[in-house]
């Protein structure tokens, strides 16, 4: 999988997660509208657009273990810096969100310790798609072991040891969160660690690259989407549901894949440019379904609503994202202004 590719599919990703959230619950459209399909099978196929979530941790899981470079140090080099730079991320989002939330009265009810509580530990409670924002950083924190246990120079008999003992502590703490182990598979913070470690598998062994058809892709990769979609929406039972999604998302990103490559220019540039903004989209989606409320109502058709919030949202990211560069560059350009006053004076 090139880059370029991994990127689209975090655009795709996106624009999934919008489609989810807006369609697969009526927590965010607080009005009735017109569907192509119906109501009901719009929310199944809003329930299968939850493999977003499987998607981020997979391409999270195959970038880091492409981009690490021996004899980087895995923690102060290389995990830390991504930790600081999603932690930047999240807190310049709330300290414009959260604001805004109050005077729109959607974060109303809320003690003054709730706002303390988002910035530190208690993502989940922002929006309904900021529990990845610890999740993440823990698949971050567990990179360095995985890659470990990966390593071909590593004594045989050491992994093994070091896998069952992980594999042990994983059972018992599935064994606490829900007593059937498969049941247990539901919580995607479950699923997200084994997905990341399988992306970090396929990155390692060259899955894609195996794998890759020398003609009929398209046929191929819709194919194989078509076998996910007869697989997942007949079982899902809920929008929260993601039991399945450790064993669907190889095939999915798959036929994701043949189909991207024999896409138009234009259509992969549009993906990229979404990819760009996908974290600020992430983070500022659910609140920009509230302020665009009664545009959404007026929008009033599924295809629409949906192209409208999509829309709306990477307006706003890329306008937080450029502020922040702006901003980030005036300070750098002042810090050095002052440098190089202070070696003037010396």
């Amino acid at each position: 999988m090139k880059k370029e590719e991994s990127h689209a599919l975090q655009g795709l990703a996106v624009l999934m997660m919008i489609f989810h959230h807006l369609f697969g619950t009526d927590a965010f459209l607080h009005f009735p509208y017109q569907t192509l399909v119906g109501q009901d099978a719009l929310m199944r196929m809003a329930w299968f657009c939850k493999l977003c979530v499987a998607t981020y941790a997979f391409i999270s899981g195959y970038g880091l273990e492409r981009s690490f470079k021996p004899g980087v140090k895995p923690y102060r080099e290389f995990i830390l810096p991504r930790m600081a730079r999603m932690v930047w991320t999240y807190w310049s989002v709330l300290i414009v969100i959260l604001p805004v939330g109050v005077l729109t009265d959607y974060y109303q009810g809320w003690r003054p310790m709730d706002f303390v509580r988002v910035f530190f530990w208690d993502t989940a409670k922002v929006g309904e798609a900021h529990w990845y924002v610890t999740e993440y950083l823990i698949l971050l924190a567990l990179f360095p072991a995985l890659h470990w246990l990966l390593e071909k120079g590593e004594p045989l008999l050491k992994r093994r040891i070091f896998l069952a003992g992980a594999v042990l502590a994983l059972a018992a703490v599935l064994a606490v969160i829900r007593w059937k182990f498969w049941g247990a598979l539901d919580k995607a913070r479950v699923m997200c660690v084994i997905v990341f470690a399988l992306g970090m598998v396929s990155a390692r062994w060259g899955v894609f690259e195996r794998l890759s058809p020398a003609r009929g892709k398209a046929l191929i990769g819709l194919a194989v989407l078509a076998a996910c979609v007869c697989v997942r929406v007949p079982i899902a039972d809920q929008a929260s549901y993601c039991r399945i999604d450790n064993l669907l998302i190889l095939p999915f990103l798959y036929g994701c894949l043949q189909i991207l490559r024999v896409l138009p220019e234009a259509a992969k540039r549009f993906l990229a440019a979404v990819s760009r903004e996908s974290t600020y989209m992430w983070l500022l989606h659910i609140i920009m379904f509230h302020l665009m409320q009664e545009a959404l109502r007026l929008a009033h058709f599924s295809p629409l609503i949906f192209l409208l919030s999509a829309a709306g949202t990477w307006l706003v990211s890329r306008l937080l994202r450029m502020l922040y560069e702006v901003l980030g560059k005036a300070i750098k350009g002042r810090r050095a202004a002052k440098k190089g006053n202070s070696s003037c004076a010396l």
